[in-house]
């Protein structure tokens, strides 16, 4: 799997839906949050930027452990949550991938990155109507146009080929 670099996010170019996955911050490009201590997060972040590595590195499980050491450390940094939330769900551990994305929605409930790999993480479960809420909440946040796009793709398919023929 190749993964493609962005300023504010990472894109996996296979996803759930045949659509693009979108990660938190890149780890080289990543800020303090601005909130709680500096030195704790400044710790946790030499463990998000492994984890991040092991990602690029299709390393899954090296990538989870990275981003919850980071996670135990510091946890109001949600892209660690977004990064965890992502790996849980390549793993295929969508439950855990679910309830992680749904905390990172709590500390950003703004970022579009949550509901959109929410959406997908839905999707995996075959909780499609729960999918295309998520990606259509990703829609209002104002996405770059393309995960719009696909957000739009998304929903088009699964409504056609789900939600269509009573699928829940």
């Amino acid at each position: 799997m190749q993964r493609y670099f962005a300023l504010a996010f990472t894109l996996v170019l296979t996803a759930p839906c045949g659509g693009l996955r979108a990660e938190a911050a890149d780890a080289y490009t990543h800020e303090f949050p601005g909130t709680g201590n500096r030195e704790a997060w400044d710790q946790a972040n030499t463990y998000y930027v492994q984890g991040v590595t092991a990602t690029h590195n299709n390393k899954v499980v090296e990538s989870i452990e990275m981003y919850k050491k980071a996670i135990a450390i510091y946890p109001e940094d949600p892209d660690f949550q977004i990064n965890l939330g992502v790996a849980l769900e390549d793993k295929g551990s969508y439950k855990e991938a679910e309830a992680v994305l749904n905390h990172a929605l709590t500390l950003a409930p703004q970022n579009w990155t949550v509901p959109y790999n929410l959406g997908n993480v839905f999707y995996s479960e075959h909780k499609y109507q729960d999918a295309v809420n998520a990606w259509t909440k990703c829609m209002a946040l104002s996405p770059p146009q393309h995960f719009k796009e696909k957000s739009a793709a998304n929903i088009a398919a699964v409504t056609k080929q789900y939600l269509s023929k009573g699928h829940k």
